[in-house]
């Protein structure tokens, strides 16, 4: 979903508008898949917005449990809710992978204590920076 919806680099061949599903769908490529795809100018600026958007909307709050106090944190399901009502993923299943993607690849959040991999739950996530 990433590649289609922030990034541009693949389209459904029967539908500009129909996401990116794990179903015997066919698509294309829209861009040149090479290695420079990735140090493209254009590549680093679809990441910084969705970086951007993500950093921007995702409501990071202090959050107790077991009397510890984890300061300026999201949990997993406040970020996939964040995922599906923007319309950026389809399914919660879709933004937790999302998630897990933006939390390995980019690592862009992880896990307060470095325990967990992204996960639709009361797990708290702080940002990398």
């Amino acid at each position: 979903l990433a590649l289609q919806r922030v990034g541009g680099i693949i389209q459904n061949a029967g539908s500009v508008q129909e996401p990116f599903a794990d179903a015997k769908i066919f698509f294309f490529f829209t861009q040149d898949c090479s290695s420079q795809l990735y140090e493209s100018e254009h590549w680093q600026e679809e990441l910084l917005k969705a970086k951007l958007f993500f950093e921007s909307n995702i409501k990071v709050t202090d959050h107790q449990y077991r009397l510890r106090t984890y300061h300026k944190t999201f949990s997993g399901k406040e970020a996939v809710d964040l995922l599906l009502v923007a319309g950026i993923t389809s399914s919660r299943q879709d933004a937790v992978l999302l998630g897990r993607a933006m939390m390995v690849e980019y690592n862009l959040f992880g896990h307060v204590c470095d325990e967990h991999e992204f996960e639709d739950s009361d797990l708290f996530y702080k940002f990398s920076h």
